[in-house]
């Protein structure tokens, strides 16, 4: 776990992120913070790796679930 956050990076929240997060936010039933990280993963165009399954119901997006 280590050696992965390691390899992370910060992102600034982009104009074309929020939107993004708005239109995520608009057509399922996610909270705000998880709209802008599922927007962030679709504008990158990098995986999700996550142990929320919440995530498995965004179209378009590569999820990587861990347990």
């Amino acid at each position: 776990m280590k050696a992965l956050i390691s390899e992370c990076v910060t992102i600034d929240l982009r104009l074309e992120i929020k939107n993004l997060a708005i239109q995520l936010k608009q057509k399922q039933n996610i909270k705000v913070p998880d709209a802008i990280i599922a927007a962030t993963c679709l504008f990158l165009e990098v995986p999700l790796v996550t142990a929320d399954e919440g995530f498995k119901n965004i179209y378009g997006m590569e999820l990587i679930l861990i347990s």
